[in-house]
């Protein structure tokens, strides 16, 4: 899989992406949103990319910029049937507020409903992330009511994740 945006390339890790994947992930202002571990280190970003999943088992990307070539964040996408549940996505802290969070929702969801072809995708946000929230709403997800408890290993305490969902009728009204 692999698929483009304006300023982005959404596409599989490679060894060659270990320095940006730690870079990105051993900051507490991105790992207290996400269930990875942390502190994240080199080998932790070996046997990531060495697996190609997310600690969920989805299929996880790397999302690098055309221009330059430097990964910034990273995504993850599991297709169940209809269906696919998306992970959150994240972005290196140097990167955030240049509305690269929102582009990558908004083409990730555009390839899940064009080229997987599914009526729907699931995702969430912990409770906290109100950053999150917002751009997940500008892309057209609701909140479904359920919520789930998730553990956040770098605050070492369970979280409430929000779950909301998109459907393709509401992504193209």
């Amino acid at each position: 899989m692999r698929f483009e945006s304006e300023r982005l390339i959404v596409r599989p890790w490679k060894v060659e992406d270990i320095g940006d994947l730690v870079e990105g992930l051993n900051n507490y202002e991105v790992a207290k949103y996400i269930t990875t571990k942390f502190p994240y280190t080199v080998e932790d970003a070996k046997e990531f990319i060495s697996t190609g999943l997310s600690p969920s088992g989805a299929v996880s990307f790397a999302v690098e910029l055309k221009e330059s070539g430097k990964v910034i964040g990273g995504t993850s996408i599991r297709i169940d049937g209809d269906v696919v549940t998306a992970g959150g996505i994240w972005v290196n802290t140097r990167y955030q507020g240049s509305g690269y969070g929102e582009e990558i929702w908004r083409e990730r969801a555009r390839y899940c409903f064009d080229v997987l072809g599914v009526s729907e995708i699931q995702s969430g946000f912990l409770e906290d992330n109100e950053k999150s929230w917002k751009m997940q709403e500008k892309v057209g997800f609701k909140k479904t009511g359920e919520r789930k408890k998730r553990f956040v290993q770098s605050r070492g305490c369970n979280v409430m994740e929000i779950k909301v969902s998109l459907k393709r009728e509401d992504f193209y009204a």
